[in-house]
């Protein structure tokens, strides 16, 4: 019979076995759930049972259209219940994209033709593993029929490790299938080739035993160049395993060679090729260490290389794939070849792309032309205009010009178009100016006409040799410069046909010079005498001041010799050429000598005078530029000075001419012709007596006297008062006040004398020293008069003013006493206070009015008092005020004042407040007190008021005590009120109310609640005791105490009430190190004798064991000496609060550097003990120890590629390293090493000139190569 069942369970496998042992035929279908997906070979597959064992099946696809049916291996069958839903396993699984729904129908038979049916669904859905090499489930591979590996040796397909059903890391060998999707490329597996949509086909047995549980296959496309995606289904026969499906993608590259023209000109045209390398799939690197270290499947790097290189063409750099750069120096055809690959993993390089490419070179005829930089004017002056010449280039590419042979190669040899110029003919005085290369000359021509100039230019290729390119020439032509214009500028005053000098030597004028600009030689003479020689440089002649030739333009001052006034002399000035003094100006300037200007007349006149006196004033004619001289006629001359009353705007003769053969005149004055001032101006006038027309001339003196006047005679005043009354003590403030305020400074001093009984006698009043004209004194009470008298200061005379009066009043202070609120219909009553000095007076000497419509009218108050009556919301002004019966009415200092405003408020309730508890336990006593005041402030009148108790009853006292009793549990609360009104005003009754809660104390219930920190020991628990019950009820527990019962493994961390009085909540944390049960126990009272007692179990485990291993990682793939590893721990396990207090890793048995977990260790070749000991803060030790391999380092091995062309060798170090990458390169010509560490060097070579070069690559261990030679004779 058939037996089926199916058992399930909550997230657990579950299995169904089909027994079908016994039967003489069974057979079964799978049918697919309408899927007809033929990617993978077919439709679903059909199952058909073999044998009597259930677990032999046939799983076939459907026949192919040409024919039979394709056989596949037996597959046994066991149908789970997983989360996902139903699963199939077994050594050859289903294509994956053949998840969905299916249904298995089993019919069976006995030998008497009985039959039984069954169904069963199930879900296909196998699981996949990770591709390690994979980039989002995609795998990059060159587009090259050649399986390739990365650096670390993977081949194209490596995944994570398979696991058993146990989760072991796989091992065995097992057979491998693999199958392409339909509309995929074909590929090369395993060395086997894969059609798209075929059936899994069979590519090997793979031992997982080597690769530690990977499956590693290597991948290609069938044919070099093929680009596109495949997708790749990979199934192994190991049991359980799961399926890989990645997608393939193959690349390649593409190369065009990109150049402005493939046609250039010989030496002329730098030409410039540009490799353009598509780098969607490989980055581009032209560095080969770089391109070793590709990862080839997910990052692959791409090396450019130029494999054809004509000469003058150099790598200068990299753009999209690489630069040539570059001049040729001969005509015809060059090839230019670029190779594209990449790195296996053994260091291989496979090529992805290579090619050619022709360019031409032409020849460059005619290519360059030469010009002056600035255009050559139509002519230049002979002798005297340098001319400045430079040529530049003015046709063709740029090229460096140079004169100097040596320069031109250099950059020639650097790969610049460089030219070098021959001067081959130079007219006299022209010259190549010195420490310069340029292609300049300079110098002066010496002839006058044509003078040419000629030169030869070629183009220097880098050895050295000449391409002749340009002969050329410039004429320049030579005229005689113009004769010297001289004109003559002069500020010196004519007299007749003569320029006028000062008798003493000085400044004629001078003459202006205007010439081509040239080094001239300028001479002056005085009758025929030399008097001097100067020279003067030109600052030259350009060649490129065309059209505007440069001018010297300077000048000579010519400077008279001194002699006596009246001499007459005749001056010559001589300009010639200095380099042609046969062209040459001359001017003459006639000179008469005349006093200088600094002859001046001074004045000597009085520094003061009185405004009535007769005073004198002095004349003289001096040099003021010289005190000491004394007067002469012969160097001064003859004069005539008259003086001028300057004091006004203008200037008026106060004399006449008057001669001074002597040099001086005296003129007296009389002060009081000149009227009321403060001071006199005088100046003074001289005048040159001369028979010579043009040389007479009038001098003013250079500085006025200034003379003060003195005011004489008695200075008139009056007397200004800031004040002329004022309170006791009076502070009197006078000052003296001039008439004529200019007259101020006159007066000396000022005599203040005082009266008090109105002017008959008269007191001196004595002030501090340093009054000046200001008055000041404290007066008692009285009236004053107060005169002054003023005394000139310059005469004596004396002066009195007209005397003013001053009031010293006494003052009484007056204060209004009452309420100022009031209410409505009461009498206000306000007390007045009068006084003296902060003393009260007698009231019979005072004399008092009052105002209650604020000053308005007045009324006289007899008495010391004032009663005022107001309506509802009335406001009264209240004045009064008061003075001393002996006091002037009329003084304003005499009266005090003071004002009140009464405001009277309508009549209202009185306000109550009821102060007692607001809850009282049964049999307390409670004190409750009621509180009663007006509703204004300030305000004042009589109120009465009474009790009404909880019983009805009433009480006239302001406070009352009651106690509580049973008859007012039940009700809850108990009211008092309180009413109250104002006396004689009904109207004004109110109340107030006042509930007291009445309780009952109770005893409640108590628990006992447990947090722990952990379930492990040790552990720290937070316990809580608390009662439960109404907040009510719990805030009014009267004495609360917890007592504790610890067990003895439990150690108090801490303990505590709540501060919340509502909670009454005791705390405790305590830690626990005891694994099992510990019971706590609590006793809680409080101050009435109440009690209860209760317990509390906590119950902890023992934590899970520590697990500790440690992984170590070098630097290097190949654990390559001298290694540097990272150590990391792995620990799991343990107390869950238990942390990592130290660490420490050992190598060898001695410790290395710990930083944090990780250790860090270089180890040299050899097998090395590798141990890690770890304490934790619960003072455990852990210790795990590993045994790690370091292998020797490989020495790398290199050769020499070299390449010669027109002098120069290029060589390039080809070096492997088996188990690293070269770092640096040593090389060595004839004995001498070579700055460069790079992988290439480039010389230049003489010919026949012997080269011994040597190479020496280093590894990234440090380590050289054996040393690589290259012999120039031999080329290797």
């Amino acid at each position: 019979m058939l037996k089926t069942g199916l058992a399930t369970g909550r997230r657990a496998w579950r299995t169904l076995a089909l027994a079908l042992a016994g039967w003489t035929a069974v057979t079964g279908a799978v049918q697919g759930a309408s899927l007809q997906d033929p990617q993978y070979g077919g439709t679903a597959p059909r199952v058909e049972v073999v044998g009597g064992n259930a677990s032999s099946f046939d799983v076939t696809g459907p026949a192919p259209s040409v024919g039979a049916a394709v056989n596949g291996q037996p597959v046994t069958l066991t149908i789970g219940n997983r989360s996902e839903g139903y699963k199939i396993s077994g050594p050859s699984l289903l294509p994956s994209s053949w998840v969905g729904n299916y249904q298995l129908k089993v019919s069976t038979r006995d030998s008497n033709g009985a039959t039984v049916n069954k169904e069963l669904s199930f879900t296909y859905n196998p699981v996949r593993i990770t591709v390690e090499t994979a980039v989002n489930g995609e795998i990059a591979v060159p587009a090259v029929a050649q399986a390739l590996r990365d650096i670390n040796g993977r081949p194209a397909v490596s995944t994570a490790p398979f696991r058993n059903a146990s989760g072991a890391t796989l091992t065995g060998s097992y057979e491998v299938r693999a199958a392409l999707k339909a509309g995929s490329i074909p590929l090369m597996v395993n060395g086997t080739r894969i059609e798209p949509g075929s059936w899994p086909v069979s590519v090997g047995q793979f031992n997982f035993s080597s690769s530690a549980g990977r499956l590693m296959l290597p991948v290609s496309v069938v044919d070099t160049g093929t680009e596109g995606v495949a997708s790749l289904l990979l199934v192994t026969s190991a049991p359980d395993a799961p399926v890989v499906e990645v997608t393939v993608r193959s690349w390649s590259v593409g190369v065009s060679l990109s150049a402005p023209t493939w046609t250039v000109r010989q030496a002329i045209d730098e030409a410039q090729i540009t490799a353009l390398v598509d780098r969607r799939r490989c980055t581009l690197t032209t560095n080969v260490q770089q391109a070793r270290m590709g990862a080839i499947f997910s990052a692959p790097m791409c090396l450019f290389e130029w494999t054809q290189i004509p000469e003058g063409m150099s790598i200068t750099g990299s753009t999209e794939g690489s630069l040539l750069r570059g001049r040729f120096w001969d005509t015809g055809e060059r090839q230019i070849g670029y190779r594209v690959s990449i790195y296996d993993g053994d260091g291989s390089r496979v090529s992805l792309v290579e090619g050619t490419r022709s360019i031409t070179v032409e020849d460059a005829s005619d290519a360059l032309g030469f010009a002056p930089s600035t255009q050559l004017p139509n002519a230049v002056y002979q002798g005297i205009e340098t001319v400045d010449l430079k040529l530049v280039q003015s046709k063709g590419p740029t090229c460096d010009l140079t004169t100097n042979e040596s320069s031109a190669a250099s950059a020639a040899a650097a790969g610049r178009l460089s030219c070098l110029l021959r001067w081959t003919s130079l007219p006299e005085g022209m010259q190549q100016p010195l420490g310069t290369a340029q292609a300049s000359l300079t110098g002066t021509v010496k002839g006058v006409g044509s003078n040419m100039i000629q030169y030869a230019v070629d183009i220097v290729k880098p050895g050295g040799q000449r391409i002749p390119q340009v002969v050329g020439g410039v004429n320049v032509q030579a005229i005689a410069p113009p004769t010297p214009t001289l004109r003559v500028t002069s500020t010196a005053t004519r007299a007749g046909d003569y320029y006028t000098a000062n008798s003493k030597g000085g400044l004629v004028g001078n003459v202006a010079i205007t010439a081509p600009s040239a080094d001239m030689t300028i001479t002056v003479e005085a009758d025929d005498t030399l008097v001097s020689t100067d020279s003067v440089r030109g600052f030259g002649a350009s060649a490129s001041d065309v059209g505007n030739r440069r001018t010297l333009n300077t000048s000579k001052e010519v400077q008279a010799q001194a002699g006596d006034a009246g001499t007459r002399s005749t001056y010559r000035v001589r300009v010639a050429y200095t380099n042609l003094p046969e062209v040459n100006a001359t001017v003459e300037l006639p000179v008469l000598l005349v006093p200088g200007a600094t002859i001046k007349p001074v004045i000597d006149a009085p520094a003061k005078v009185l405004s009535n006196a007769v005073f004198s004033v002095g004349v003289a004619i001096k040099d003021i530029s010289s005190s000491s001289t004394s007067f002469s006629t012969g160097t001064m001359g003859l004069w005539k000075v008259r003086l001028l009353n300057a004091t006004g705007s203008t200037s008026v003769p106060v004399s006449e001419w008057i001669d001074v053969p002597e040099g001086l005149a005296t003129i007296t004055l009389n002060a009081r012709d000149f009227g009321d001032t403060d001071y006199l101006r005088f100046n003074a006038e001289a005048m040159l007596v001369s028979d010579v027309d043009g040389v007479q001339r009038v001098e003013g003196a250079t500085r006025p006297s200034v003379i003060t006047v003195l005011r004489a005679g008695p200075i008139e005043a009056t007397i200004s008062v800031r004040r002329t009354e004022g309170a006791v003590p009076f502070a009197a403030a006078a000052d003296v006040l001039p008439l004529n305020s200019r007259a101020r400074t006159s007066i000396g001093t000022v005599r203040w004398s005082m009266s008090s009984d109105n002017g008959q006698t008269w007191q001196p009043v004595s002030l501090p020293a340093g009054s000046g004209l200001h008055f000041g004194a404290s007066l008692t009470a009285g009236r004053y008069q107060l005169k002054a008298v003023t005394v000139n200061v310059n005469d004596g005379a004396e002066y009195t003013t007209e005397p003013v009066t001053l009031i010293a009043v006494d003052v009484l202070t007056v204060a209004l006493n009452g309420p100022s609120r009031l209410l409505a219909g009461v009498p206000a009553v306000l007390a007045v206070d009068v006084r003296q000095n902060g003393k009260a007076v007698d009231l019979a000497k005072v004399e008092m009015v009052w105002s209650r419509d604020n000053g308005e009218t007045w009324q006289t108050l007899t008495n010391p008092s004032i009663t005022v009556t107001g309506t509802t919301n009335e406001r009264i002004d209240v004045k009064v005020k008061a003075r001393t019966k002996d006091s002037p009415p009329e003084s304003v200092y005499a009266w005090a004042q003071r004002a009140m405003q009464l405001n009277f408020l309508g009549m209202a309730a009185p306000r109550i407040a009821i102060s007692g508890p607001s809850a009282l336990e049964v049999g307390k006593k409670a004190k409750l007190t009621a509180e009663v005041g007006l509703p204004y402030r300030e305000v004042t009148a009589p109120i009465v008021g009474h009790w009404v108790l909880p019983d009805g009853s009433t009480s006239d006292t302001p406070t009352i005590e009651w106690t509580a009793t049973d008859a007012y549990l039940a009700q809850g609360t108990a009211v008092f009120t309180y009413q109250a009104q104002i006396d004689g005003f009904d109207d004004t009754k109110t109340s107030a109310s006042f509930p007291v809660k009445v309780w009952e104390y109770a005893w409640p219930t108590f628990v006992l609640d447990a947090v722990l920190g952990s379930q492990y020991a040790p552990a720290e628990v937070s316990l809580w005791a608390k009662p439960q019950g109404v907040r009510e009820q719990i805030e009014k527990l009267e004495g609360l105490k917890y007592e504790w019962t610890m067990p003895a493994e439990a150690t108090v961390v801490e303990m505590g009430r709540s501060s919340r009085a509502s909670e009454a909540v005791d705390r405790a944390l305590v830690r626990l190190s005891k694994v099992g049960e510990s019971t706590f126990s609590i006793r809680v009272t409080d101050s009435r004798g109440h009690s209860t007692d209760f317990q509390k179990a906590i119950t902890l485990a023992e934590p899970p064991p520590f697990a500790l291993s440690l992984t170590v990682k070098g630097s290097n793939q190949w654990n390559r000496a001298p290694l540097n590893t990272v150590l990391t721990p792995t620990i799991t396990g343990g107390h869950p609060q238990d942390r990592v207090k130290a660490l420490q890793y050992t190598v060898d048995g001695q410790n290395v550097e710990t930083r944090g977990w990780i250790g860090y260790a270089t180890m040299n070749a050899g097998e090395h003990k590798v141990g890690l000991q770890v304490t934790t803060n619960f003072g455990q030790t852990l210790t795990a120890e590993t045994t790690f391999t370091v292998a020797a380092n490989q020495k790398p091995t290199c050769t020499i590629v070299a390449r010669e062309a027109s002098g120069t060798v290029d060589l390039t170090a080809d070096c492997k390293d088996n188990d690293g990458r070269l770092s640096s390169y040593r090389w060595s010509v004839n004995g001498q090493s070579l700055s460069s560490q790079g992988n290439r060097v480039s010389m230049r070579r003489q010919a026949k000139e012997p080269l011994h070069v040597e190479l020496v690559g280093i590894d990234d261990s440090g380590e050289g190569s054996e040393p690589a030679v290259w012999d120039a004779a031999s080329g290797t």
